[in-house]
């Protein structure tokens, strides 16, 4: 019979029989001698915009100046708060598997406390890649690109690459992160595998920004009926692709006029004419005139690339990023991937126009003979998509194949009223174009709300196989389609190569036929309008699916209550609960800080779950009014403050949702400094029996 774990078999225990009885001195060499059987710990390094110090990123008053030109595989790069320069190019050689990570530095996650600094952890580190500056990974794979956080689904994540002025003067196709392999299919170098970048924000050049491009005006103009103005420029470098921008719907800002009465911080362009006139809603004097200052917004041309990867490679994630106003595609793919993941994205407004098409996601080439895996799937989920025109928001373009694209529980949705005013939708939401093959695609469970609005062409098909040069296998299941607007909700092919059913259509328009379709009238979701996309009670059963698309957006498990809901969210899931809250350490001398942590039942839900705080006693021991876990997530951290005191003192902190936990804080006085956190030596002689 063989016994595990037995009380006097620590690691330890195994040197007993060398010695009964040892000294310490002796056990410190033992001990030793198995610390170096072990593998080595990763190293980790620490950055700042500036740096100080010695600048070798070993401490934070020490830090490296930005990312170091070279790199350590297996070592961890910290990544302070504050505004950089430039973009990187992510080429260390390869070791193995051995990943590198890029992380944000966190209250409670910073690799060294030696120079902190609490600032360091909070906000946004912000990259300006103007004139071109590009995230480039051309060289190998193995990367982690984690920005570690965000407040909400479209705010406050760790780290942040903005357009700037987005190439200036330049023609060139403009990348803010760009995957590159080798463009020939293995066993072709470079092969990329397993890069991931999370907690990413890539703030485009588009319509909704006012930090873009600026020009001088020479001149502005109101109109006859004191309504409107109409500033022109003097030059517009940033015209690069199209004969004319599309930039109606673009947030603009007038500033340092003469007559400041045309001045204004926020407008949105109602019209242009050319690459230099711009119309606004600007009330005053009918037919006054000025001139100087400067014009601000998304006033560019097209060719901007947020993220777009390309050749082979396999096993690339964006995840929990917010990618937003791209002046051309969100996400491009213009190569050979397998194994792709996008997945807790928000997609947010990109630009088209008739000259020059775009897409939300533009896929050309994935999972096929010249790929590293051709049995590889692109998985496309518990994604955000809003106000995206063009060709279509999910669009197979080129000549493929573009085979086992996976699209489910994903909101597809424009905002009331069309207050970006895009263009619509040409092809389908989800769709293929003429030249393209196609195979296998499959989309479950997602929800398209108003897309399109008023605008015209192909906005309310939810997916579209009309066109395309060949290709079998689609399967559209359990989507939900609602259009306010009275569009009508279907699907279109060229013969029958595509089976969809179990649709739920609420709309005053016309429904898809099918066997087991769900039809309605009233507004299905929580609200909509603000965003919550969750619905207001079941549906009709649908179609039961195996793993994975039995889970949801907020992580519940699809038809546990009996129903399996249509759209992208189930209905009745049990919201999630505080489970517990702890503080480490949970006793400290006063004026020092804790870290606490709440623990919710389940994963959050959508835009999070926000835990209220508080303390019984304010004047000991403070906590922030609330800290939210992320939507996925069971678990946030948050930061505990202490005073000084001249007793020992228990402070009760509390944590509310659907419920209450508290734990106890110790606060102690100086005194005690030397049993909380100082170091106690021992001398003697320890027998071991």
């Amino acid at each position: 019979m063989h016994h595990f774990d037995h009380p006097r078999r620590s690691m330890l225990g195994f040197l007993v029989p060398a010695f009964r009885r040892a000294s310490l001195a002796g056990l410190k060499a033992a001990a030793t001698l198995l610390l170096f059987a072990l593998p080595a710990p990763a190293v980790c390094h620490v950055v700042t915009p500036a740096g100080a110090g010695l600048r070798d990123g070993s401490t934070w008053d020490n830090a490296f100046a930005g990312l170091p030109a070279t790199l350590v595989r297996g070592d961890v790069y910290y990544i302070a708060t504050g505004n950089y320069t430039g973009g990187y190019r992510f080429n260390t050689p390869e070791s193995g598997t051995t990943v590198i990570t890029i992380k944000k530095a966190t209250p409670t996650d910073h690799c060294t406390e030696t120079g902190w600094v609490a600032s360091f952890g909070v906000g946004q580190a912000v990259w300006d890649i103007s004139n071109g500056g590009t995230f480039q990974f051309t060289d190998n794979g193995y990367w982690v690109f984690d920005g570690q956080y965000r407040s909400g689904l479209k705010n406050g994540h760790g780290f942040k690459i903005n357009w700037g002025t987005k190439g200036l003067g330049t023609s060139n196709t403009l990348y803010a992160v760009n995957v590159v392999g080798c463009a020939s299919g293995p066993p072709c170098t470079p092969q990329l595998r397993n890069i991931t970048v999370r907690y990413l924000e890539i703030a485009g050049g588009g319509v909704n920004g006012t930090t873009d491009d600026s020009f001088a005006i020479s001149s502005v103009s109101r109109n006859a009926a004191g309504t409107q103005a109409t500033v022109v420029t003097s030059s517009n470098a940033r015209y690069i692709a199209d004969n004319q921008p599309t930039v109606v719907g673009s947030l603009i800002a007038v500033s340092g006029v003469a007559d400041a009465s045309f001045n204004t911080t926020s407008a949105r362009v109602i019209a242009t004419s050319d690459q230099t006139h711009f119309t606004y809603a600007n009330v005053g004097t009918a037919n006054a005139t000025s001139s100087g200052g400067t014009v601000t917004g998304g006033l560019g041309g097209l060719f901007e690339f947020d993220f777009r990867y390309t050749g082979t490679l396999d096993g690339l994630t964006l995840e929990y990023s917010y990618v937003h106003d791209s002046s051309d595609t969100p996400l491009q793919n213009d190569g050979r991937p397998s194994n792709t993941t996008i997945q807790y994205n928000v997609f947010a407004r990109n630009t088209s126009s008739g000259n020059h098409h775009s897409e939300g996601f533009a896929d050309q080439h994935s999972n096929h003979a010249g790929s590293i895996d051709p049995n590889g799937r692109t998985n496309v989920r518990y994604n955000i998509f809003e106000d995206i025109e063009g060709t279509g928001v999910i669009v197979s373009v080129g000549t493929g194949p573009t085979n086992r694209m996976e699209v489910y529980g994903n909101v597809f949705m424009w905002h009331q009223g069309n207050p970006y005013r895009r263009s619509g939708i040409g092809n389908g939401i989800i769709a293929t174009t003429s030249n393209s093959v196609a195979n296998n695609w499959l989309v479950y469970n997602n929800s398209f709300i108003n897309t399109g609005d008023s605008a015209g062409g192909a906005s309310s098909t939810i997916f579209s196989t009309a066109n395309r040069a060949g290709g079998a296998g689609f399967t559209a299941y359990n989507n939900l389609c609602y259009f306010p607007t009275g569009k009508n909700c279907g699907y279109s092919m060229q013969a029958s190569e595509m089976v969809h059913d179990w649709t739920m259509c609420i709309t005053i328009g016309m429904c898809t036929s099918e066997i087991t379709i769900q039809t309605g009238s009233s507004n299905p979701f929580v609200d909509w309008v603000n965003e919550n996309y969750h619905l207001l009670a079941a549906t009709q059963a649908g179609n039961t699916l195996s793993a994975p698309y039995n889970t949801d957006p907020d992580g519940n498990t699809r038809g546990a209550d009996g129903v399996w809901d249509r759209g992208a969210f189930e209905f009745g899931a049990s919201a999630p609960i505080i489970s517990s809250v702890t503080l480490n350490p949970a006793s400290v001398v006063g004026g020092n800080a804790s870290t606490g942590t709440v623990t919710i039942s389940s994963a959050a839900p959508s835009g999070g779950s926000v835990v209220t705080l508080s303390s019984n006693n304010t004047g000991v021991a403070t906590v922030p009014a609330s800290v939210t876990v992320p939507q996925g997530q069971t678990t946030a951290t948050f930061t505990g403050t202490t005073t000084a005191v001249s007793s020992i003192t228990l402070v009760t902190i509390t944590a509310t949702l659907g419920g209450s936990a508290t734990a106890t804080l110790t606060d102690n006085p100086p005194g005690l400094a030397a049993l909380i956190g100082g170091t106690i030596n021992l001398a003697g002689t320890v027998v071991i029996q």
